[in-house]
């Protein structure tokens, strides 16, 4: 549940449902994650900024890839 702004208010969607706050801590402590904070993504040897966890995992999906690719070679 990473944290985005949108007119002048910090929001996260839970459940489907988009939560609301005035600041940016408020919304952390809600429960939602600063796009800054840097998070432990499945597939990643490394920690990588909220804001992206997107690419992130296209870096992933595309080393694999190209392990998959090297080993259908032998």
């Amino acid at each position: 549940m990473i944290i985005f702004e949108k007119r002048g208010s910090f929001r996260f969607i839970e459940n489907g449902r988009t939560r609301k706050f005035a600041t940016l801590e408020e919304a952390v402590k809600a429960g939602g994650i600063s796009p800054d904070e840097e998070v432990q993504v499945s597939g990643v040897p490394y920690k990588v900024p909220a804001s992206s966890i997107a690419s992130a995992v296209d870096d992933a999906a595309d080393v694999m890839s190209n392990y998959e690719e090297e080993e259908g070679e032998e």
